[in-house]
């Protein structure tokens, strides 16, 4: 799923607020914020802005936030982040909103607690999380609509309610976010850029699908070019593979499967993707390979065996589990004849 396709699907998630009139303000607010944490972007990012929360809330975890926000933020009072309330949707407003607000402080502490040498992965695994390009923009969408419906959820947790007041504010909510469902072409373009921008300031490298999995498989991806990769030769190779299949209809890509489009694809011509297409559909689908050769090893390697070695075990295992191809006895030894150094040269 692409970029923008995701923040379409969070958006319209979080401002699908009911129409039935027999809902209060604030459960037809929630029913949509609850609502929107089944995209799961926006679910992860509720999560680690939560786990970030629980992480902090230890005394030395939490010193060397305050230390990081009073360097950061000099001027602000505000030192120690909030846990997403189940009860109090205005605490996890405010949750999400100080979160974003502290970022810069908290992933300054989350660097300076990896580099303790005691430090669990906790740490590495929060920072690794939040400089991602899907957290960073379900959290500007989080924080774009719970800023409008802000105001409405603080003033729904006062004592002295007017039910006038209310519904009139819940209706300005709501048209707001209406007016962002009708213009949500130049909604999610500026969202995208200050996304962007905010990646570029925190040091979050924003790269596609294509370019990560030929990072994953760089070392097998070398061996098919003789030229160094980079961001221009991958994308002109997956522009032109496009071309090469965009004449023809959904109907006739559905009917492809990756072994069709294997052999389809010109090594000579699309090298990286060639290879890429040979890693997928060599990669197993479930777990039973693995299984079966643990299988093979309880009925191989007995107390009889148990000397033997890793070559000859392998060999025996790989033959116990191929049953299916046929091994011609002639064709072994020949292999071993050309192998074995023991002949005597005979001169008559």
């Amino acid at each position: 799923m692409k970029m923008d396709e995701v923040m379409k699907i969070a958006v319209s998630s979080a401002t699908a607020v009911s129409n039935n009139i027999r809902c209060s303000p604030e459960e037809s607010m929630f029913t949509s914020i609850t609502f929107s944490c089944k995209v799961p972007e926006v679910r992860n990012c509720m999560g680690t802005i939560q786990s970030v929360s629980t992480f902090f809330g230890y005394p030395k975890r939490q010193s060397i936030l305050q230390l990081s926000i009073v360097e950061i933020f000099p001027q602000t009072n505000r030192f120690k982040l909030k846990k997403l309330c189940a009860t109090r949707w205005v605490d996890r407003h405010d949750a999400v909103i100080l979160f974003e607000e502290l970022q810069p402080a908290i992933l300054h502490a989350l660097d300076k607690i990896t580099l303790w040498p005691d430090s669990d992965t906790s740490a590495s695994h929060l920072l690794t999380a939040i400089r991602q390009l899907k957290f960073q923009t379900a959290l500007a969408i989080l924080v774009k609509l719970l800023s409008i419906s802000f105001p409405l959820s603080r003033y729904l947790q006062t004592v002295n309610l007017d039910p006038k007041t209310a519904l009139e504010a819940a209706s300005n909510v709501q048209n707001t976010i209406q007016e962002i469902r009708e213009n949500c072409d130049v909604e999610f373009q500026q969202l995208l850029l200050s996304v962007i921008t905010l990646c570029e300031k925190f040091d979050i490298t924003i790269k596609g699908k294509f370019k990560q999995l030929v990072e994953t498989y760089q070392d097998i991806v070398n061996e098919c070019t003789d030229s160094n990769l980079n961001d221009n030769l991958l994308n002109g190779e997956l522009d032109l593979w496009y071309t090469k299949y965009s004449t023809l209809t959904s109907a006739e890509l559905k009917n492809k499967n990756a072994i069709e489009v294997y052999f389809q694809t010109c090594p000579d011509v699309y090298p990286i993707i060639s290879k890429l297409l040979q890693i997928f559909i060599t990669l197993p689908v479930s777990t039973a390979t693995g299984e079966r050769s643990f299988s093979t090893l309880r009925r191989l390697k007995t107390y009889l065996r148990n000397s033997s070695g890793q070559i000859r075990l392998n060999g025996l295992a790989l033959l116990n589990i191929h049953r299916d191809i046929n091994v011609d006895i002639n064709d072994v030894l020949d292999e071993l004849a050309k192998k074995s150094k023991r002949k005597l040269n005979i001169n008559l």
